[in-house]
């Protein structure tokens, strides 16, 4: 633990202090006294003693108790982080080339906008342009019928080449993986919330860890495999978390704002007055004009997409249109960050006149505002391309492993290095339950592939088979787990079945008919690494206490 060096100018409380210590004769007072002259405190040493073991105590008591909630969510991230990919996966209707020409947009939105309007009030539209892993055109209109208020959500998509209506696109695999993340399948501000205080609980237990450890940069080079079971879990647990610090740091503070927004912004709204979230949203995303109330026929989106590309030197990723049909309709081009973290790069067009409006760009917000656009596009990876989704892969998987490290040392010190006061039992099965939760967890997320693809469910019941699906074999994992007398065989197992299961995606999805398409080759290839990775982990993982 190091100890600490001071001056030898011995303050007169030092004196009294070891003069009065219970445990030491006058004898031993007098001699430590004469180290602390020469530059020795033992009073120092137990203090900084004292201090390392609250901090350890802390620290080790913050991870034990988040630890398996840091690890579902992060285990969920991973997940997320492949929505795109997961999406053309998961549906074979629109695993087809982006075509070079894509057809003309205007006449269907046109046409669907023009029906919507003949029996409601058309809000707004959100138009998605084809790309590589959304091969088609898909706009997500705001539509309240005749009598209503109410907006409801209505969506429709095209065949980016042929104009063609393609079937609607029913939640499931993608839906559950991507939303047990986000909010965890609950209502949307609670759960996003319960889940931004995972990213506050990742950040106690990263800085409690960062006072404990004094050797950072010795302990980022020890790793003693040949050693005993608490040694090797120890240094992994070390390494991994001070090689990934960077990053679990960001993705610790991003995910605790992006999850607590939800929930603090209207409170400190309803307390203060100030910064909430009309006042937010105003600054971040400035809107357009109102509309006028006058009809007015609407320039093709075509047309305007082309001569607003030299303005931004990429195409835009979407187009969200306000005031359909209206004197004061808007066409606002968003586009995905480049050559920056900005994940609100945006241009505001009118639809009637053509004219650029300006909007303020991040150089004019401040450096608050200019976090607050980053936030999500750091979290998510949206910037960097496929190399940075593989990067946030492997470290999103460290920081599981640390998760799971953390409490099997917590646990392995109290059953077998006689720090517990509980019952011996009651430590073995702890042990099982947080294998049994890790390993099902991991096992349920790449059995509902097959799920999603085999099961035949009644429309409108896919989701809910999918999340039935999950729930039952992740419990069945923590089963398994609880009734195993051997820890570690239960283990092995476990891997083995849950790196075949991902290792067999691949022949699953060349078997129901997927394409060969970049993003679904993705989605089988990393699948296939992961599932060898996980049976090699068996095979060297012991069937019993080294």
């Amino acid at each position: 633990m190091g100890g600490a060096v001071v001056s030898s100018a011995m303050a007169p409380s030092d004196f009294f202090i070891l003069l009065a210590t219970p445990t030491l004769d006058p004898r031993t007072a007098l001699r430590r006294t004469f180290d602390v002259v020469g530059g020795r405190s033992s009073v120092g040493l137990i203090m900084d003693q004292q201090r390392t073991k609250r901090v350890l105590d802390f620290h080790a008591w913050a991870g034990v108790v988040s630890a398996l909630f840091i690890y579902i969510v992060s285990l969920s991230g991973v997940f997320a982080l492949f929505e795109t990919e997961l999406l053309q996966w998961e549906e074979p209707q629109v695993q087809f080339q982006t075509p070079a020409q894509p057809t003309a947009l205007m006449p269907l939105v046109r046409e669907y906008a023009d029906t919507l309007q003949a029996t409601g009030r058309l809000a707004s539209l959100d138009v998605y342009l084809p790309n590589a892993t959304r091969p088609y055109y898909e706009v997500i209109a705001y539509w309240a019928p005749e009598g209503e208020q109410r907006s409801k959500k209505q969506t429709r998509r095209w065949h980016a080449q042929t104009g063609q209506i393609l079937e609607p696109h029913e939640d499931g695999l993608t839906h559950w993986l991507v939303n047990f993340h986000r909010s965890l399948m609950l209502p949307r501000t609670a759960g996003r919330f319960i889940v931004g205080l995972s990213g506050v609980l990742l950040l106690v237990s990263i800085l409690s860890g960062i006072l404990l450890h004094r050797k950072m940069l010795k302990e980022m080079f020890t790793w003693r495999l040949h050693r005993s079971v608490r040694l090797k879990w120890q240094d992994s647990h070390k390494i991994l978390g001070l090689w990934s610090l960077p990053f679990q740091l960001m993705i610790a503070f991003t995910g605790a704002w992006l999850g607590m927004i939800a929930l603090l912004l209207p409170l400190n709204a309803t307390l203060t007055g100030k910064w909430g979230i009309e006042e937010i949203y105003g600054a971040l995303f400035p809107s357009g004009p109102s509309a006028a109330g006058i009809s007015a026929p609407m320039l093709p989106l075509d047309e305007v997409m082309i001569a607003t590309r030299p303005h931004l030197d990429n195409a835009p990723q979407s187009i969200s249109i306000k005031n359909w049909g209206d004197q004061g309709a808007t066409y606002i081009f968003l586009y995905e960050p480049h050559g920056t973290l900005d994940g609100t790069l945006r241009r505001e067009v009118n639809a009637v006149t053509g004219e650029i409006y300006d909007v303020p760009h991040i150089d004019r917000s401040g450096p608050i505002y200019q976090v607050l656009r980053s936030m999500t596009t750091l979290h998510y990876a949206w910037f960097g391309g496929g190399w940075v989704k593989i990067l946030y892969t492997v470290l999103g998987s460290f920081l599981c492993i640390i998760a799971i490290t953390g409490v099997l040392i917590w646990l392995e010190k109290r059953e077998h290095g006689g720090k517990g006061n509980a019952p011996k039992a009651v430590y073995t099965m702890l042990g099982r339950m947080t294998i049994g939760t890790s390993m099902g967890m991991l096992l349920a997320s790449f059995a509902v592939f097959y799920v999603d693809r085999l099961s035949t469910p009644l429309p409108g019941e896919k989701l809910m088979t999918i999340g039935i699906a999950y729930l039952a074999i992740w419990g069945l994992g923590i089963v398994f787990a609880g009734v195993s007398r051997n820890p570690y065989r239960s283990t092995k197992h476990l891997l083995y079945v849950t790196g075949a299961v991902a290792l067999g995606i691949p022949l699953l999805s060349g078997l129901t008919g997927s394409s060969l398409l970049l993003p679904v080759a993705r989605v089988d290839a990393t699948c296939a690494i992961v599932g060898l990775l996980l049976i090699g982990v068996g095979v060297k993982l012991k069937p019993h206490r080294a």
